[in-house]
């Protein structure tokens, strides 16, 4: 695993390795940044084995070694581009020292530099508190995927040397408790004070990979339907347009604010006492406090929720336990893994998160409304149909207007799930002729509305479809 602790022996042995990296085919001049992009990202979720094992180490020459700058020659020499243009290295500083040299090394802006890279480019680190005075012996390194919102994407082999997103160190560090590096996407502020600066290839071709959907999925592809539909339903953002960070964790604050847009809970009573930490202009301020008014988060002893926190797996399953006692609906246990270097603070994955949400957001349903019209025989009804997993629904007043004799009986208290974009599928009994029966039916602002068909057969009405007009007719 990569460390700031790299010796200075190691980089001097770096410098005379660069020029013995392995052979490689004979290379023409028609590089694409794309190529060398391509490579590294479909290298995501590859997890290093024992003893620091990687295949790119092997590839170079030193399998039992620190491997991001390895990995970034692997995918250089993968994607046909010779050393002349991206150089190869099995240390990180020797490779800035290239560049430097090619007259392609540009300083970060945390460093005074004013260039914004590009894909393709490589990224490297250094541990800025380390002799700052004239350090620059960079650590680590990357290939920027892209910039966006002030961010730089990264695609990371030997990755966990530079999350900036892992909680503070809570405890004596044990390097031997971390768990095994992998190659993922990382993203970091363009100002972050430990980017020591960019390498620019000189490729014949720098037009971006196309990138479609969530690209750092990595060994959960399994759940990309979960965290699009999560993202398009706005649960669960991603972490930006192509990327939705599975390995790391979620804010607190962010789960919460999930779990009550998941079931429309919005508002709270004006004497709710707000926490310490969480100021009204606080993008987690109204669902924290719609859950605290709701007895689902209560937050610590002394008033604070500490809603930047990443959220631990127990206290995920109270919040969904909670949520869903709240709303009268049967409790569901999930499994949560913990994260990546759980001695900084315990957390669980996004990953893991997701999982959970889409499971609970897949035991309600989004109606839309109904494409076509109804009729009472040739007397056009203008009822406001929606239409949910194939079933057609009418409004149940509208029904019993038309129909007076069904009946219905409708529970002592509305839901607490407002229905504005989701509903909670369920049953309303409904009698008529003398029978009763338990029809398909759901709430949605207040407003109940029942199947269709099992209701029409209730009332010995015949449905048709009259294809000339795509009309449905009750006769």
């Amino acid at each position: 695993m990569s460390r700031f602790r790299q010796t200075l022996a190691a980089v001097l042995t770096a410098a005379i390795l660069l020029t013995l990296s392995p052979a490689v085919a004979a290379w023409d001049n028609d590089t694409r940044s794309a190529d060398v992009v391509s490579a590294a990202l479909g290298e995501v979720g590859y997890t290093e084995e024992d003893n620091e094992f990687s295949k790119y180490g092997q590839w170079y020459g030193y399998p039992h070694s620190y491997w991001c700058a390895m990995f970034v020659s692997w995918a250089g020499n993968e994607a046909g581009v010779p050393s002349s243009i991206l150089p190869r290295g099995p240390y990180c500083s020797a490779i800035v020292n290239t560049f430097s040299h090619m007259g392609r090394f540009q300083d970060s802006a945390a460093r005074g530099g004013e260039y914004t890279p590009v894909q393709g480019d490589l990224i490297f680190y250094y541990a800025p508190d380390s002799k700052p005075e004239g350090n620059t012996l960079a650590v680590h390194m990357g290939i920027v995927l892209y910039v966006e919102a002030g961010q730089v994407f990264t695609v990371e082999g030997n990755t966990l040397t530079c999350r900036l997103d892992l909680p503070e160190l809570t405890g004596d560090y044990d390097e031997s408790l971390d768990p095994p590096d992998y190659v993922t996407v990382n993203n970091y502020p363009l100002t972050a004070r430990h980017i020591l600066g960019y390498g620019i290839p000189d490729y014949a071709d720098r037009a971006p990979l196309e990138l479609t959907g969530f690209v750092d999925l990595g060994n959960h592809k399994d759940q990309a339907k979960a965290f699009s539909a999560l993202a398009e339903a706005g649960i669960l953002p991603g972490t930006s347009s192509h990327t939705c960070s599975p390995r790391q964790g979620l804010p607190r604050g962010a789960f919460v604010r999930a779990l009550m847009t998941l079931y429309g809970l919005n508002g709270f009573p004006e004497d709710t006492p707000a926490f310490s930490d969480v100021p009204a202009e606080h993008p987690y301020f109204n669902a924290l406090m719609t859950a605290r008014s709701l007895g689902i988060f209560s937050g610590s002893g002394d008033n604070t929720a500490a809603p930047d926190r990443y959220i631990t797996g127990p206290d995920a399953q109270a919040l969904i336990s909670r949520t869903l006692q709240v709303l009268g609906l049967p409790d569901l246990k999930f499994t949560f893994t913990p994260g990546d270097r759980i001695i900084f603070g315990d957390y669980t994955i996004r990953a893991d998160l997701a999982a959970a949400l889409y499971a609970l957001l897949s035991g309600l349903g989004t109606p839309t409304p109904y494409p076509g019209t109804l009729r009472q025989g040739e007397q056009p009804l203008d009822w406001a149909a929606l239409t949910m997993n194939g079933t057609t629904y009418v409004p149940l007043d509208a029904m019993q207007a038309t129909y007076p004799q069904l009946e219905a009986i409708l529970p002592d208290a509305p839901s607490l799930i407002p229905g504005t974009v989701r509903v909670l599928p369920g049953t309303l009994p409904l009698t008529a002729n003398n029978a009763t029966t338990q029809v398909p039916a759901f709430d949605q602002d207040g407003a109940w509305y029942v199947a269709l068909r099992p209701t029409a057969e209730l009332l010995d009405l015949e449905l048709t479809w009259d294809q000339p007009t795509g009309a449905i007719v009750l006769n």
